[in-house]
């Protein structure tokens, strides 16, 4: 088999990849220490919950989207005269993606009283969901921009570019506005995404150019999908399985602090908040991967090569253990600089991070096994193993956390996330016939 290409197209995207995830944590971490800084614990707490609140909006709207359209509309960018169809799909995806937004923000902005007065016991969070329901617009527009350059196979420097100049503005913001409420941090944000599509855009006209990107007018895009009815069908059949996916990974990461915000106070959304984005580098170490990978799983998925497939499974997973235990090593060396950095009110932080960083390394060290379902057209497999475990997670959130507080949140993540990865893990090693010795062994043969 002949994977040079596409080892050289990862080797060229890992600086790329790792710019665009490590700067984008740095700027989050850099925006969290400003809140906790000038504003306190109980505002950052309202600001998290509001904004996981739209988190779990816009998994909604966009449906799963960012797999299907890298896996699906990548062979026609990369393939002489089939871009149209890429334009295609991504014009209807983003009609739907947009029409669905409005719809939620509607939805949630009608019920933006029961959110406020009933589920947070908080009145005065009205005007914050209303306007984190809003951000679910701008939000999916600006997801759905970042998937079109994974599926050109070009996460490049514009996203790093776009993070650094929007969030440099946002703190600044922060800081000039310093006193206003929760709403108005989040008008920032919509703003900020706003800027964020614009930038991304103007700074990639040349790169859509040259592939044949183009936006198809609304009756365009309706007559190419008619005309394309078995691809068309074939796209959004998958598309459903992906966005039961997408949703569930979401409630995933967002129910723990939604449920503390709900049982507890918002001062201890925040310590749980910063706690669980410290320990967020071991999610970037694995994203990471995701990026440079997910094109190679889709070409090679596309030729049908299975060998192909488990080798670079293998080669990738074998990395991640010595990654893992890096990781592992950092977060308990360094986790008791919470109070220091963010303040006394988040001391409690450096114990749950430390214990966070469990369910992290269990999620590093079993290596990109959600993609290579996902890729290899198991789809249906990983939806089960998602929605089992964003119920798992649910279950033992509203269980663990009327009892135990934070801690319960703490343990709930740790043994969902072990749940979730040791599962996806085994039944990617059951159906490519892979022996943990295969992880251990020094591939001494070069592909051709």
């Amino acid at each position: 088999m002949n994977i040079k290409g596409l080892k050289n197209a990862a080797g060229a995207g890992l600086i790329c990849s790792l710019a665009v995830r490590g700067g984008g944590v740095l700027l989050n971490f850099a925006l969290n220490l400003t809140l906790a800084w000038l504003y306190g614990a109980r505002f950052s707490g309202e600001y998290y919950l509001a904004y996981n609140f739209s988190a779990l909006a816009v998994s909604a709207a966009f449906m799963g989207l960012n797999y299907v359209i890298v896996h699906k509309t990548t062979p026609f960018y990369t393939r002489e005269g089939e871009h149209a169809k890429g334009n295609m799909l991504i014009s209807a995806s983003l009609y739907l993606t947009l029409s669905a937004s409005v719809l939620i923000c509607a939805g949630i902005t009608a019920f933006s009283g029961f959110f406020s007065g009933y589920v947070f016991d908080n009145g005065e969070m009205r005007g914050a969901i209303i306007i984190a329901a809003i951000m679910v617009i701008p939000g999916s527009a600006c997801m759905l921009v970042s998937e079109l350059l994974k599926a050109l196979k070009k996460p490049n420097m514009s996203i790093v570019m776009s993070n650094i100049a929007v969030n440099a503005l946002l703190i600044l913001l922060l800081v000039a506005f310093r006193g206003r409420g929760v709403t108005t941090v989040l008008i920032f944000n919509i703003f900020a995404y706003i800027v964020s599509v614009i930038v991304i855009i103007a700074l990639n006209m040349k790169l859509f150019r040259e592939h044949g990107v183009a936006l198809c007018s609304p009756l365009r895009t309706a007559a190419l999908c008619r005309d394309n009815w078995e691809l068309v069908k074939e796209f959004w059949a998958e598309n459903l399985t992906l966005a039961v996916i997408s949703i569930s990974n979401v409630v995933l990461s967002v129910f723990d602090t939604l449920v503390i915000g709900a049982m507890m106070t918002a001062s201890d959304v925040a310590v749980y908040s910063v706690a669980n984005k410290v320990t967020s580098v071991g999610s970037l170490i694995l994203t990471t991967v995701n990026a440079i990978i997910g094109c190679q799983f889709a070409e090679l998925s596309f030729r049908n090569d299975r060998e192909g497939l488990k080798r670079v499974m293998v080669r990738y997973t074998r990395i991640m253990l010595p990654a893992g235990v890096l990781y592992m090593a950092a977060a308990q060396l360094f986790a008791w600089l919470i109070p220091y950095v963010f303040g006394t009110e988040f001391a409690c932080g450096a114990s749950y991070a430390r214990l966070l960083s469990l369910g992290q390394f269990i999620m590093i060290i079993t290596g990109p096994s959600a993609y290579f379902l996902i890729m290899t057209g198991r789809a249906r497999l990983y939806q089960r193993i998602t929605v089992c475990s964003a119920v798992f997670s649910v279950i033992s959130n509203l269980m663990l956390v009327s009892r135990f507080g934070v801690n319960g949140a703490v343990w709930s993540s740790i043994l969902t996330l072990t749940f979730k990865n040791v599962w996806g893990f085994a039944c990617v090693l059951g159906s490519e016939k892979i022996k943990i010795l295969d992880f251990l062994r020094i591939n001494r043969q070069r592909a051709k």
